[in-house]
């Protein structure tokens, strides 16, 4: 009758059962939570129920490590997924329809870091991970790491057309890292292909722009007007900022969100600990910009741990 197990560290003595011998010993489990440590040297990749609800799978590999072959989800009822690994070699059997809340943190191995390259990119990354994105094309809330958007951009294929979302992520407070240049060269793409989403909300300094950064558009073949296109074609609500630090960026940025969201009606502004006079600047430098959307209110608070 056991409905929720968590392994932690477990090695696995044959590679071709992998975890079919711990599933079919729990015919009633709903919630599984797996926690890899670099000994893993013998799971498949598969993963196969008809009973899971949600599925937690986080990996301790770095870059060094091997990815694994192939991975595989065969869990047709599943409605959350937490995926954390190096990027597999493929994926396939992906049987996620029913997803309802997908966060991934999908990282590159060594080898695939050192052989990227901005013009060229296009076989670095295995095209499995366009197998993965289309198999949780239906999902409603989708939240990507930096590491993550890192490997969908160089897997240098179209992005799934994602008709069911309506929360989008992106980045990571714990780990405030990421390339302004992949973020925003793949937003238009993700509100594109989002016609219905409503909320956006982008975590840690990913979309911290660092001064002169601009300068290098041309180079990196970017043009902000693919940006401004999308956004004004948007039908995003709520727009969160997590990580915010009132920088002359920063309020270019805002003022970017808050000019071509038409049907803005909130904006949430977190920020790390400051004092008093610091929050009211940020409030007033934000009031002050042009808003396309009457009905849009901005909050301004403490970022939470």
């Amino acid at each position: 009758m056991l409905e929720s197990l968590v392994l932690d560290s477990v090695a696995f003595g044959d590679s071709k059962l992998g975890f079919e011998p711990v599933l079919s010993a729990f015919p009633s489990l709903r919630n599984l939570r797996v926690q890899e440590s670099k000994d893993w040297y013998y799971w498949n990749g598969c993963i196969s129920s008809t009973t899971l609800k949600k599925l937690a799978y986080r990996s301790d590999g770095d870059s060094s490590c091997v990815p694994k072959r192939c991975v595989s989800f065969d869990t047709p009822g599943l409605v959350y997924l937490d995926y954390s690994d190096m990027v597999a070699d493929k994926y396939e059997n992906l049987r996620l329809d029913s997803l309802v809340e997908v966060r991934l943190d999908l990282r590159l191995t060594a080898n695939q870091i050192m052989h990227k390259n901005a013009l060229d990119h296009t076989e670095f990354v295995p095209c499995g991970v366009t197998t993965l994105f289309t198999g949780i094309r239906n999902v409603k809330i989708l939240c990507l790491s930096p590491d993550a958007l890192e490997a969908l951009y160089y897997r240098s294929e179209t992005i799934p057309v994602f008709n069911n979302l309506i929360t989008l992520s992106l980045g990571c407070n714990h780990r405030p890292h990421g390339s302004p240049f992949i973020f925003w060269k793949l937003l238009p793409s993700l509100l594109l292909n989002s016609i219905n989403l409503e909320t956006l909300i982008i975590k840690g300094l990913v979309h911290y722009v660092r001064e002169g950064w601009e300068e290098n558009c041309r180079i990196l073949r970017f043009s902000w007007d693919n940006v401004f296109d999308s956004l004004s074609s948007s039908a995003i609500k709520v727009l969160e900022i997590n990580g915010y630090r009132g920088t002359c960026q920063e309020l270019n940025q805002m003022k970017c969100f808050l000019g071509k969201l038409s049907r803005l009606e909130m904006v949430k502004v977190a920020y790390k600990a400051v004092d008093g006079d610091e929050r009211s600047r940020f409030m007033k430098d934000l009031l002050v910009l042009p808003k396309v959307s009457s009905k849009c209110k901005i909050q301004v608070v403490k970022e939470t741990a």
